[in-house]
C-alpha cells in the first residue's frame, strides 16, 4: 500500500476575505469530487492576507495528477491571488492515526467520524 500523501497549497490574496470565502463555498463541491481526495481543510489568515488548503490524498500519483493538473494552474494564474507556494509531503501513517489525523487502517474517514456505541 503506497503512503497517503498531503499537499499545502498557500498563497496571497489580491481579493477581500469575503470574495475569497465566497469563492471557496462556490467551488468546494468541485473539490469533494476529486480523484484520490480523501479530504480538503481550507484556511485563512485574513490579517496577514494569506490563504489556501490542506489536502489528503490516497497516494502520490493523485496528488501529483492534482498538482498538474487544471486547478492548480489556475490557482497559479489567477489575478485575485499571489505567490502560490506547494509543499507535498507523505504521510506517516502510524503515529497520525493515534492522534486521529487519520482513520485507522481499514476504516473510511466516515467510519472513523460516526458515534461509536456505549459498552
Amino acid at each position: 500500500m503506497s503512503p497517503k500523501v498531503n499537499v499545502q497549497i498557500q498563497f496571497d490574496l489580491r481579493c477581500t476575505p469575503a470574495e475569497f470565502r465566497a469563492h471557496a463555498d462556490h467551488v468546494a463541491g468541485a473539490f469533494a469530487a476529486l480523484p484520490g481526495l480523501l479530504s480538503k481543510v481550507w484556511i485563512i489568515d485574513e490579517e496577514r492576507g494569506r490563504a489556501g488548503g490542506v489536502y489528503l490524498f490516497a497516494d502520490r500519483l493523485a496528488a501529483t495528477a492534482y498538482l498538474e493538473g487544471p486547478i492548480v494552474k489556475g490557482l497559479r494564474e489567477n489575478p485575485a491571488l499571489a505567490g502560490v507556494e506547494v509543499r507535498l509531503f507523505d504521510v506517516i501513517e502510524g503515529p497520525s492515526v493515534i492522534t486521529r489525523g487519520l482513520p485507522p487502517s481499514g476504516q473510511t474517514p466516515e467510519d472513523a467520524r460516526a458515534p461509536r456505541a456505549a459498552m
